[in-house]
């Protein structure tokens, strides 16, 4: 199996033979994120428990280096920030499902 290009803005540790779809002639970057979602009405100073801990864990060595070898990149991101990035990822797809017709509710088949 080869490896025939990473979604990332530049090349991956992991594979660095592979290049990226920008490499390519593709200005594509996908990313995957993946968050902590607490009941909506939860107490500030809960949500703030949490972000705390969840940056405590992705700041330790050792989690680090376990998803470095892995090939994964960690970024702690505070939740009002998360937020804004996961509607402007949702709209994000959202367009390019419209513009293009793709599924039922947007003209495609």
């Amino acid at each position: 199996m080869r490896i025939l290009a990473v979604f990332a803005p530049e090349r991956q540790k992991i594979f660095p033979d592979a290049p990226t779809a920008r490499e390519q002639g593709l200005d594509l970057v996908l990313s995957q994120w993946r968050g902590v979602f607490a009941p909506e009405g939860t107490p500030p100073e809960v949500i703030q428990d949490l972000e705390n801990i969840f940056r405590q864990i992705a700041a330790d060595p050792d989690f680090i280096k376990q998803n470095e070898e892995l090939g994964s990149n960690i970024q702690f991101t505070p939740s009002a920030e998360y937020t804004k990035i996961m509607v402007a990822e949702d709209q994000y797809y959202l367009d390019i499902i419209k513009a293009n017709k793709m599924g039922d509710l947007y003209g495609g088949k």
